[in-house]
């Protein structure tokens, strides 16, 4: 009997699947919220006059609208950047300074009008493990500050608090240790010993790449959003494809939690609708940039769920890992 087209629309439980769609539907909010960063355009300067804290304020969203470094220095934005006022919303007295809030909208509009990309989608949040047992304030201060320039979301933590071990991590680990965590991706610092240079070896492990750097305390943060944001160009050059997706042996509210929030976080997804409910399953129509291979590849290297396969219609069908 097949799961979607005998059980899922029969009229008896019409209320009860509504009921459950409207939770779903919750959730997904939920998790989309959680996974954008609805500040992005609030910036907190310290200046001496309103126009200069205009102009540094638009320095700093360009570079997290654009996941650009230098995003401030390039030629194609700086009319944006002589003329910040055009998209301030808000201007006011702040604990820290002055804060500026921007038009977010309008300027990523004026941002691909320039011939320039944001960066779309969700943000990884990025545990930050260092192999050491005293992690002193300075450091934390200077690693926030480059993520809040960036504009990302980081934790940092003992690689001994996540049970790491001293060598070197398999990405199911790594990714089973940032997901405990409440992130997506890990990234590993362990400073070079007695050799009084600051610099550390740096290993960063996603659902979709490794890679392993060296350089001082912020180096590795700044190499990780690097990364993220060639990923996310890369999947905004793929096609929009719509997709029916079914997931399986959804059992709880917590399972529906699970789902909701890796659907929030997938890059190149675009649009997701709850199509059917059914007893332990759910089927999601989704549009999603690189279609069925593209979404494969995402939720299967996120280690939360295994492919299974596919019937009622859905292309793709999932069951999380227990």
């Amino acid at each position: 009997m097949n799961t979607f087209e005998n059980q899922g629309m029969r009229r008896g439980r019409v209320q009860r699947n509504l009921f459950v769609a409207w939770l779903c539907s919750l959730l997904l909010a939920t998790a989309a919220n959680a996974a954008g960063n609805d500040r992005l355009y609030d910036v907190t300067v310290n200046a001496g006059s309103q126009t200069a804290a205009f102009e540094d304020a638009m320095r700093i969203v360009l570079q997290r609208a654009t996941g650009r470094r230098d995003a401030a220095a390039d030629p194609a934005l700086g009319g944006l950047l002589s003329d910040p006022r055009r998209f301030v919303k808000v201007v006011r007295p702040s604990a820290g300074g002055t804060l500026v809030s921007f038009d977010g909208a309008a300027l990523e509009r004026a941002i691909v009008a320039a011939g320039r990309a944001v960066w779309s989608g969700p943000r990884p949040r990025t545990i930050i493990a260092l192999r050491s047992t005293n992690i002193d304030s300075a450091a934390q201060a200077e690693l926030a500050a480059v993520a809040l320039a960036r504009g990302v979301s980081i934790q940092i933590v003992s690689a001994a608090s996540l049970g790491l071990p001293n060598a070197s991590i398999e990405r199911d680990q790594a990714l089973a240790a940032a997901q405990r965590a409440g992130g997506d991706a890990l990234l590993v610092g362990e400073r070079f010993e007695n050799d009084g240079s600051g610099l550390y070896r740096w290993a960063l492990q996603t659902s979709t790449s490794a890679s392993q750097s060296s350089g001082g305390l912020q180096a590795g943060l700044h190499e990780a959003v690097d990364g993220y944001v060639r990923a996310a160009e890369a999947v905004q050059s793929l096609p929009e494809v719509e997709i029916l997706v079914a997931f399986l042996d959804v059992q709880s509210l917590r399972d529906f939690a699970l789902v909701t929030e890796t659907l929030g976080g997938l890059p190149g997804l675009k649009r997701v609708l709850l199509r059917e409910v059914a007893p332990q399953a759910a089927m999601f129509r989704l549009v999603a940039r690189g279609g069925a291979d593209a979404l494969l590849a995402s939720l299967g290297s996120s280690g939360r769920f295994e492919s299974v396969p596919a019937s009622g219609g859905a292309v793709l069908a999932f069951r999380a890992r227990r």
